[in-house]
């Protein structure tokens, strides 16, 4: 139980977040390999 509650919160708090196109932009306008690294590490998070 706590380890699919804690799958549901990294989700909820870090994959969403991190995957978000809001955040996205945000993070390509200070730097585009950053963009490219988030994108590429969201995905643990799912």
């Amino acid at each position: 139980m706590r380890m699919a509650q804690q799958r549901a919160l990294r989700w909820t708090f870090l994959g969403s977040g991190m995957t978000h196109p809001n955040f996205l932009a945000t993070v390509e306008r200070l730097s585009e390999a950053g963009r490219a690294r988030v994108e590429a590490i969201a995905p643990m998070f799912c």
